[in-house]
């Protein structure tokens, strides 16, 4: 997989979200665990907000070369249903449009029954890696 590497990000793992990438398409599932509700027994909305940037993420630093990254400049979400506990979440990210080194990406995430539980647009800008100085 080219970009991000899940394994060096410590919030992908510590959610047990899953990334997968199969040619420019990036796919992330999430289960809904006891510890991701709030007192109205539904999923944080910060949680999905994670689920989507995650996706966001690896859907735009995916084709950069070495020398560039990616990182968010705005994202606005909207709720749609309600997650709950033991549902499986999957969100599908697309690169809906670009110019200059400006993305914009568009988000959806559904539960396992298919039903839309939130829908997510972000922008991105890609910038020269910082070189590290010794």
């Amino acid at each position: 997989m080219h970009g991000p590497d899940p394994a060096l990000d410590p919030a992908i793992d510590h959610f047990g979200i899953e990334i997968s990438r199969h040619g420019d398409d990036v796919t992330a599932t999430m289960t809904v665990t006891n510890s991701m509700v709030n007192s109205h027994g539904v999923c944080h909305g910060g949680l999905l907000f994670l689920l989507a940037d995650a996706v966001m993420d690896y859907t735009t630093n995916g084709p950069l070369d070495d020398d560039s990254v990616a990182f968010a400049g705005h994202a606005e979400i909207d709720y749609v249903q309600a997650a709950h506990t033991g549902d499986v979440l999957t969100a599908v990210g697309d690169r809906v449009d670009g110019w200059g080194r400006t993305n914009l990406i568009d988000v959806r995430i559904t539960n396992q029954r298919n039903e839309p539980v939130a829908h997510f647009r972000g922008r991105t800008r890609t910038v020269t890696k910082r070189q590290e100085s010794s």
